[in-house]
Order: structure tokens, then sequence, then C-alpha cells
């Protein structure tokens, strides 16, 4: 599909959902059927590539659930939503002390001061070196990939966040088209996308988990 057909698409399907649903409800509609659209996108290209299956990643490989993950308003409803469906009170819990330990760590620090506590900074929802809400999982930890699990080691060791990790093409624009889209249709009152654990604090708050 070439690439503004593509963002026709997104458009057209995810205003179409917007208008469809009741108000309190169209967050996380959004976002699931972003993702629903998004992976199916990146299979059906991946596989006419012939580049199925070529991703290094796989469960317990964490790496890159140390670096800083920016969500729209959206994705953190969907998570809001499924954590309180899925995870016991004890989790939530657990999690809520993860992201304001993290936070203290991160919160209006530069990219550089954040890296260098990427080893004391992983996500807030990984445990065990998996990840805890995998099904609902923001479209950026669904983005990035890698087909070289070493780099992967060797730019976290040396807290190197520009560091080139070879991936497949198409999943990073794809999932992104999808993701701005959501920024547009239901934005943060700052309007960018906010970092993961902010986000889930907003969020929280605003449904009182």
């Amino acid at each position: 599909m070439a690439e503004d057909a593509w963002v026709d698409a997104v458009r057209d399907m995810l205003s179409h959902v917007a208008g469809e649903c009741p108000s309190e409800e169209t967050g996380c509609r959004l976002a699931v059927a972003a993702c629903e659209m998004g992976e199916y996108m990146v299979q059906k290209v991946e596989l006419n590539q012939g580049l199925e299956g070529a991703a290094a990643c796989e469960k317990g490989c964490s790496l890159c659930c140390h670096a800083q993950v920016p969500i729209s308003q959206p994705e953190a409803e969907l998570l809001e939503a499924w954590i309180a469906e899925n995870l016991t009170t004890a989790v939530r819990e657990d999690i809520l002390t993860r992201i304001s330990g993290n936070m203290e760590l991160t919160h209006g620090c530069s990219l550089e001061e954040r890296v260098s506590v990427w080893d004391q900074t992983p996500c807030v929802f990984l445990h065990e070196s998996v990840c805890r809400v995998y099904p609902a999982r923001p479209l950026v930890c669904r983005a990035w990939h890698s087909i070289d699990r070493g780099q992967c080691q060797a730019a976290f060791d040396a807290r190197d966040s520009d560091a080139d990790i070879d991936n497949t093409p198409y999943r990073n624009y794809v999932l992104g088209v999808v993701r701005d889209e959501l920024l547009r249709l239901r934005p943060w009152p700052q309007g960018d996308a906010v970092p993961l654990p902010e986000a889930m604090t907003l969020c929280f708050r605003k449904n009182h988990l």
C-alpha cells in the first residue's frame, strides 16, 4: 500500500470508530482498533516481503523495555482499562509504586540523563523480564524490534541512544502513522505524546485506580 493511501486508510477507519462509539469508550476503542489495524498491515507487508519471523525479539528479551516510551491518550486509556480488568490489586499497587520510583529518577530529565539510568528504570510494566500488559502494550513497543540482539545488548551496555539497530522496514512507519492519528484524534492537553509513567499517572488519577 502506498504511503498516502495508508495514511488515508488509517484516518478514515479511526475517524469512523470515533464517531460510532460513546464518548466514555472512545479512547479504548480507538486504541484497540489502531493496534489491530497496524498489526494486520505489518504482518501482511512482512509476509509479502518474505520478512515474517525475521525479528530476533522474543519473550524474556527486554533490553528495549528500559527506554522511555511515549504514548497517546487512547493507549493510556486502553492500558488503564486492561489493568483494571486483568491484574490483581496487589499487582496494580506494585505498578503504582514502580511508576512513582521511575518518575523520581526521570521526570524532567534530558535524554542523556535518562539514558544514564537505563538499568534503574525498566518499564513500569516489566516484571522478571516479561511484560505484564503485553496484549495491551503501546504502539511504540509493537514497533520497536531488532534482527540482531547483539546490537541491542551493545547499545544498552554503552548507553547509546543513537545506536543503529538493524530491523525490518515498514513496521516503524506503519505503526507510527497509526499512533500519530491517535494523537490527532484524541490529544493530550499538552498536545504531544506523553512518557508512559506520566501518562499512566494522569490516567489513574482520572479514574481513581
